[in-house]
């Protein structure tokens, strides 16, 4: 089974590369979410995957304006 780390950073990998399906990025926010509600991480490291998140979420909007 993987870590925790390496799920939420492989599904934050995958909304680099704007080839995702739709929704995906709410899927991703619940599980940060659901991770940190759990204490399967730290407040810290709550705070850098959120930022991280935020960084990638709707950049494609972004993009196209």
């Amino acid at each position: 089974m993987n870590s925790p780390h390496v799920h939420i950073s492989k599904q934050l990998d995958q909304l680099e590369t704007l080839d995702y399906p739709p929704f995906y990025e709410a899927i991703v926010e619940r599980q940060i979410i659901n991770l940190f509600t759990s204490n399967q991480i730290n407040p810290e490291e709550f705070a850098y995957y959120c930022e991280r998140f935020r960084r990638l979420a709707g950049r494609e909007a972004r993009m196209a304006a």
